[in-house]
Parts: structure tokens; C-alpha cells; sequence
């Protein structure tokens, strides 16, 4: 699709990049306000390093990470007191952080989402990335309940590239330029909303829209190709409300969720939730400028699967201008006819009744915390509480999950009634520590189906969107790590105020 870029549309940036060397990285990274100038819209937002996103980390397998977290923000306001409210906003400026996809311990001074950073204080992380870790695209954000919603809106996030393997990586994808492009949402209502100190934008120009996509901390910025080039752009959906899709040029995906598929796909958009990862190759055989967007996908199986309330955000994310002359398809630089997918495969797995569980999100009517009126939202039934381990699972075990959708005011399957009037709500579900492989889908009113415009039947995922209503089936092992952890709704102002599960592989 064409476009025109604006007079804010500048070339994309790039991070800074930090690497590991000798199997280690040693830094830091500092939470502090900072003002992020987003063309008409300058905003009052938070950030790593004062750089939104903040600089990206790259480690290889059987890399050792040591991280200091320092925490510079104010003390802000509060919910009343120094008490933290379950399952409510607040205490914005208290914060910690999760390397969300890495296969790694969650327990300690690893990936552990229950300690807290207070304003002023230091937290310090030491991370073992294990020697079989597989290569891809990661992330890290903020991940504190309460807290975690109004810090993702307001800027905090960084990517995590494992690096691929020199020698077993394949020639094609070694030969290509690579960019990092990390979507964030404004939203400067809602952020007013949520955030308890009210102070959200600095300034705007007249008439600016206020609810946009921003790629890299700048407004449609210009993703600069030659014609015939393949770019390899890694894009990461560190947002916290909206699903996203794209299409522009020629478009390939090699990988989601830090996980290669088998082969490339050749698709007319990519569906991405929240959280989740698409590792992309674009390809134009002409010059010209071509608008990467977000928009409605037109397909009845799409409308299906995602519900009348998906907020699928229509809107430009990026502008890919491509110059050269015209080039003939053979001519386009290469994709690797296979890439190296995961080997291990779980859909054939014989997997016991007592290591089946289901996961259903729940949400229901109105209640009063801390002052404030919150949609109710739990998981089986139950709002989230940090003491309660909800599933218990042996190490080594390998689990099949049936993570469900229900329309809230009817019964799932569980048989709970959460008492609200019917409607649809889309709800990304994530998992800490092990990645899933997805088995099944099935969407209320039809016909089991294999079908999704998010994933295939066989994928490895850490964050997929979930039918509204209806129900996905994934498998997955209990690998290496004991500790307790979470599973949850990566829409942050759900997970932050109930929708959220512990549990803990012993």
C-alpha cells in the first residue's frame, strides 16, 4: 500500500547496542522520566537510559548476564499510604524487570517478577542463559503489579537479540542487514487514565492525534531499503493494549516469539498481540514509498477468531522507502529455503489426564479498590494473589493447557458465571520460562479448526492471541528451572488488576 510520509517522518533509528563478550554482560540499565518527542506529541514519559526503546542487549547462548536495575523516578504518588491493593493500579513509580522469553530460572536474583524496586533503590540481576537457549528476538519491560501498564505506555522496554549460531546460521540470513523495531502505543487518554499522577503530556500541536503507534520512540519514521534487498527487521509488539497487523512490499516471516518456523512464510500481514515477536524480511522489487500499517484484516476467519472487541488499532506505523531501479524477481536477494525451526514436537505426545489443566480468562462486573471502579479479572475463577499457586507442575513434566476465552456473563468451561452482561474481549496469553507449542484451536459457534491468522498448528509461542470467545490448546515442557512464576493476560491493564495465575514447577 502506498503512503505519504509526514514532515516528522525521519529514518528510523536504531538502539544502542550492548553485547556480551568473553560469555559475559556486565550493565546497567536506569529507570528515570524523560521527555520523548513523538513529532506533534511531546510527552512525559519513562524510559531506560533515557532512550525509548532502551538499548538493546546481545547475549549468546551459555551467556552469563549481570544487571544492575536503578530506579531514579520520584516517589509519585501512591495508592493511599505505602500499602500496595491487589489487583490495583498504582505506585506507578516503583518498578523491576522481566527478559520476557529467555529461557531462564525465575527464581533468585534471575527472572524473578516478584521483587519490587523502590524509587531510589537498586535491584541487581544475574541471568544464566542456558547453552541450549535457542537464538531469536526477546525483550525486556517492566513487570511489577500495579505498575506495569502505565510503565509500558510511558516508554519502558528494550530488546534482547540472542544471537544466531555462526556456523549453523544460514548463509542467506547472514548476508542480510538487520534493524530492530520496537511498537509502542500512545495513548495519551488512557495513560491520563490509569496513571495516578496525571502529568502525561508536555505539549502538542494543534489538532494532533492523541492515540498513535510509535516505532523506535519516533513518529511513521523511514525504513530506508534498496530495491532487491532483503532486510531482516526484528519487531517487537511492546505495546500494551492493541493487536497490530502489517503489510508492506513483500513480506516474510521467519520466525515469531523468538522461535524460527521451518521454512519462510510469504504472507499479506502478520497478526501481532501484545508482547509478542515477528521476525520479518522485507523485500520490494520497485522503488517507491510504502506505508507499513496496522489495519482491519479483511478476512471473515480473522473477524471469528479475534471477536467484536479485538481493537485491532487501525493506523501507520512506519514508511518503507525503497530506491533503485526496478529489479526482476530473480534478482531479489535470496531467503533461506529452510531455517532452523525447534526439533522438539509435542503434538503427537502422549500426555496424561493429571498433567491437562485449563487456564480460563475471566472478567466480570465492576468493583471498588483503592477508591477506583476496575472491571473484575481473574483467571479460573480467582483474582490474582500472589500467595495462591494455582497449578503445580513436576520438572521435566510436560503439560497440555487449554487456555480459554469465554464470553463473560455465560459459562465457560469451567462452568463459572462471572456475572456481566455478554460481550467479547480479546486476551494474549503469555507464559514465563518455557516457551508452548500450539495444538488447537477452537472457536465458540464453529467447527474445531486448525485455522489462525496469528499462528499454525505446530508453532512454538511465549504470546498468542486467543479466539473471543473460544479456547487454544498448547503443550509444553518443564524444563531445567524449578520456581514459581506466572501465567497471564498480556494486556497489562488486565494482568495488572487480576488476570494473572502463579504457578510454581517443583
Amino acid at each position: 500500500m502506498s503512503g505519504s510520509p509526514t514532515e516528522y517522518s525521519a529514518p528510523l533509528r536504531q538502539p544502542e547496542k550492548r553485547y556480551s563478550a568473553g560469555g559475559v554482560l556486565n550493565t546497567t540499565l536506569t529507570v528515570q522520566s524523560t521527555i520523548v518527542e513523538l513529532g506533534p506529541v511531546s510527552l512525559i514519559g519513562r524510559s531506560y537510559d533515557g532512550q525509548v526503546p532502551g538499548p538493546t542487549l546481545i547475549i549468546r547462548p551459555g551467556d552469563t548476564v549481570n544487571l544492575e536495575l536503578h530506579n531514579r523516578l520520584g516517589v509519585g504518588p501512591a495508592q493511599g499510604a505505602d500499602a500496595f491493593i491487589d489487583n490495583a493500579q498504582g505506585h506507578d513509580n516503583y518498578t523491576n524487570i522481566h527478559t520476557h522469553g529467555l529461557h531462564v530460572s525465575p527464581a533468585g536474583i534471575a527472572d524473578n517478577i516478584y521483587r519490587k524496586c523502590a524509587p531510589g533503590e537498586t535491584l541487581r540481576y544475574r541471568y544464566s542463559i542456558p547453552p541450549s537457549q535457542p537464538p531469536g528476538t526477546f525483550f525486556y519491560h517492566p513487570h511489577l503489579e500495579g505498575s506495569s501498564a502505565v510503565q509500558m505506555l510511558s516508554g519502558m522496554a528494550g530488546v534482547i537479540i540472542v544471537a544466531d549460531d555462526p556456523v549453523t546460521v544460514p548463509a542467506e540470513l547472514a548476508a542480510m542487514r538487520e534493524l530492530v523495531a520496537v511498537v509502542q502505543e500512545v495513548d495519551v487518554p488512557r495513560m491520563a487514565t490509569i496513571a495516578l499522577d496525571k502529568r502525561v503530556i508536555r505539549n502538542a500541536a494543534p489538532g494532533a492525534a492523541l492515540q498513535f503507534f510509535a516505532v523506535n520512540g519516533q513518529f511513521q519514521p523511514l525504513i530506508e531499503v534498496e530495491t532487491g534487498e532483503a532486510v531482516r527487521l526484528r519487531v517487537v509488539h511492546a505495546g500494551e493494549w492493541t493487536n497490530a497487523d502489517s503489510a508492506v512490499c513483500a513480506l516474510h516471516v521467519i520466525a515469531r516469539d523468538g522461535a524460527y518456523h521451518r521454512e519462510p512464510r510469504t504472507l499479506p500481514g502478520v497478526l501481532m498481540s501484545p508482547g509478542s515477536r515477528a521476525d520479518l524480511v522485507i523485500t520490494c522489487r520497485s522503488s517507491g514509498t510504502f506505508r507499513l500499517h496496522s489495519a482491519d484484516l479483511p478476512n471473515e476467519d480473522v473477524d471469528r477468531y479475534l471477536g467484536g472487541k479485538s481493537r485491532v488499532r487501525v493506523g501507520t506505523l512506519a514508511f518503507v522507502t525503497a530506491r533503485g531501479p526496478r529489479v526482476r524477481r530473480e534478482e531479489v536477494m535470496p531467503l533461506p529455503p529452510t531455517l532452523p525451526a525447534r526439533a522438539l514436537d509435542l503434538i503427537t505426545a502422549d500426555v496424561p489426564a493429571e498433567r491437562r489443566w485449563i487456564f480460563e480468562f475471566n472478567q466480570g462486573a465492576k468493583v471498588l479498590r483503592a477508591g477506583r471502579n476496575y472491571t473484575w479479572y481473574g483467571v479460573n475463577g480467582q483474582a490474582y494473589d500472589a500467595r495462591v499457586v494455582q497449578r503445580s507442575v513436576p520438572l521435566g513434566a510436560t503439560e497440555q493447557w487449554t487456555i480459554v476465552n469465554a464470553v463473560y456473563g455465560e459459562k465457560g468451561l469451567l462452568g463459572g458465571d462471572v456475572g456481566a452482561p455478554p460481550t467479547r474481549d480479546n486476551h494474549p496469553f503469555h507464559l514465563h520460562v518455557n516457551h508452548y507449542q500450539a495444538s488447537r484451536a477452537c472457536i465458540v459457534d464453529a467447527a474445531p479448526s486448525i485455522y489462525s491468522p496469528d499462528w499454525q498448528i505446530g508453532d512454538w509461542r511465549d504470546t498468542i492471541t486467543v479466539p473471543a470467545p473460544g479456547n487454544v490448546t498448547v503443550r509444553w515442557v518443564a524444563a531445567d528451572f524449578k520456581g514459581k512464576s506466572v501465567a497471564h493476560c498480556h494486556l497489562f491493564s488486565h494482568s495488572d488488576t487480576g488476570m494473572t495465575a502463579n504457578f510454581e514447577v517443583v
